[in-house]
């Protein structure tokens, strides 16, 4: 692995870690994974789109000056794109019901047909006031909003932050001993206590930002790709966050209405992301690309996503010696630490015995995508 450094640097920067060594981008087509053919009318502008994608991940990872926080984390084998954050979580369905309260929520009990009532449904079209039309609910305070949201925070705080704290490092197996001991519970119940949380494996006391409400997304059969080819630092993300992301449909076996990411930034060897329904794919978006293409099956794709990152790195640059431009744009995009909370974040601690209680509540806002546009409140 390279050096730890305080700033990043595009020739050799901490985030890569070696990741791209034998990045496509030396072969003879520069762009032979396009997914749209020469001479098609989108290939241009996606090619563009993807240049310019390219080089704000380089203004980025090139210009801002890490604090010895995240410059130490980066250059960790447990932040490495393609393994460190990469990884699929599994919940239990009938524990976590999130497809059932979604559709309790939006009144819709097929989400693959639902392009079927859009009448008429035309696949050259966005039909963009449909998807404002199924995903209102979403932004206005109800019962049924406040049920989804409880199977959201509880899937996040006991399967998801105890997974990414696993991964990130976190050990602390002991404590739980000490804690159990402390609480006059006996050796052996102590140890096969402290024996599961090896599974969950954060420090007591941590704490982990992550998205008050996901993002969800609709992906009609359709000519069109929905999502364009980008990272989440250009909206403001930090290099220590991830993404989560989760169908609440079955996908195309093909991968054509599913999300296609890069296994580490500049690799190109975009593949799409397949899990199943009740299975979540955890993946670096702040510096890996990603996109979709156009859906060519005949059933839609609803999904969710979400972020999380931890605290102690969710501030990751030193703002006096970052590049006064990034700086500018920051500000565009939430201020100094970009996104709140108690706004676009909550927060969840790790007590003794391995559990993550929210300390921090945040609330639907504008940040959380369409169809939300109130402002974001918070610290």
């Amino acid at each position: 692995a390279p050096e730890s450094r305080s700033r990043g640097a595009m020739d050799a920067p901490p985030l890569w870690n070696g990741a791209c060594e034998d990045a496509s981008t030396s072969g003879r087509d520069r762009y032979a994974w396009v997914p749209y053919p020469v001479g098609h009318r989108k290939r241009d502008g996606f090619i563009a789109n993807y240049e310019t994608t390219v080089a704000e991940r380089d203004t980025f990872y090139s210009r801002t000056t890490w604090t010895p926080a995240v410059a130490k984390a980066l250059a960790s084998e447990a932040f490495r794109p393609d393994r460190g954050r990469a990884m699929t979580l599994r919940y239990d369905q009938s524990e976590y019901p999130l497809l059932d309260a979604f559709c309790d929520l939006v009144g819709e009990r097929n989400l693959s047909t639902v392009h079927e009532r859009w009448s008429p449904h035309d696949r050259s079209k966005s039909h963009l006031e449909e998807k404002r039309a199924l995903l209102a609910p979403l932004a206005v305070p109800s019962e049924k909003r406040d049920a989804f949201e409880d199977v959201y925070d509880r899937l996040v705080r006991e399967v998801v932050l105890p997974a990414i704290a696993k991964r990130q490092g976190s050990q602390f197996a002991r404590s739980v001993r000490r804690a159990c001991r402390a609480n006059d519970v006996d050796a052996s119940r102590a140890d096969a206590t402290a024996d599961a949380t090896d599974d969950v494996a954060a420090h007591s006391g941590v704490r982990y930002l992550y998205a008050a409400f996901p993002c969800a997304r609709v992906q009609q059969p359709s000519s069109l790709h929905t999502i364009r080819c980008h990272v989440d630092s250009m909206y403001g993300h930090g290099p220590c966050s991830v993404n989560c992301w989760l169908p609440l449909t079955k996908l195309d076996a093909r991968g054509t209405n599913s999300l296609h990411v890069e296994s580490a930034p500049g690799k190109e060897d975009f593949q799409p992301i397949r899990v199943d329904v009740g299975e979540i794919r955890v993946f670096d978006g702040s510096a890996c690309a990603h996109y979709t293409v156009a859906n060519a099956c005949d059933e839609t794709r609803v999904s969710l996503d979400f972020r999380v990152v931890s605290e102690a790195l969710f501030v990751y640059d030193d703002a006096e010696r970052t590049t006064a431009s990034l700086k500018e744009k920051n500000v565009k995009v939430g201020g100094k630490t970009r996104y709140r909370v108690g706004g676009y974040f909550s927060a969840a601690q790790a007590d003794a015995f391995g559990a993550f209680r929210r300390v921090a509540r945040g609330a639907p806002c504008v940040k959380h995508g369409f169809p939300h546009s109130d402002e974001e409140k918070g610290a």
